[in-house]
């Protein structure tokens, strides 16, 4: 199953991998 909380994580880790 998936999580809103775990959907968050993965977006602010992508962005953050973005931001570099």
């Amino acid at each position: 199953s998936f999580s809103y909380e775990e959907l968050k994580i993965a977006t602010e880790n992508f962005q953050a991998i973005l931001g570099q």
